[in-house]
């Protein structure tokens, strides 16, 4: 199963970080500096592929949002509001 890479990605770090504290396993370097040497990537290698399937294994509902990105765009507010959804 491939891997990913979290700084490229505020989703994959989120989960990355859901899964570390779950698990009481964060990789140290997770989420620190928008770049990594190799030695970084070797030690989050694990711990991508955990991310990678966790995100596929996600159910996921796909909304067409057509407005500019805002606070105040329905963009916005369907982001500000994603949080406290509850699971179907």
């Amino acid at each position: 199963m491939g891997g990913g890479n979290h700084r490229g990605s505020i989703f994959r770090l989120l989960v990355g970080a859901a899964l570390g504290r779950k698990q009481g396993s964060l990789v140290s370097s997770w989420g620190v500096g928008n770049s990594s040497d190799q030695e970084k990537r070797e030690a989050e290698r694990d711990h991508e592929r955990q991310v990678t399937a966790t995100i596929g294994e996600m159910p996921f509902l796909w909304l067409e949002i057509d407005d500019d990105p805002g606070p105040s765009s329905l963009r916005g507010v369907t982001h500000s509001n994603l949080g406290s959804a509850a699971p179907l």
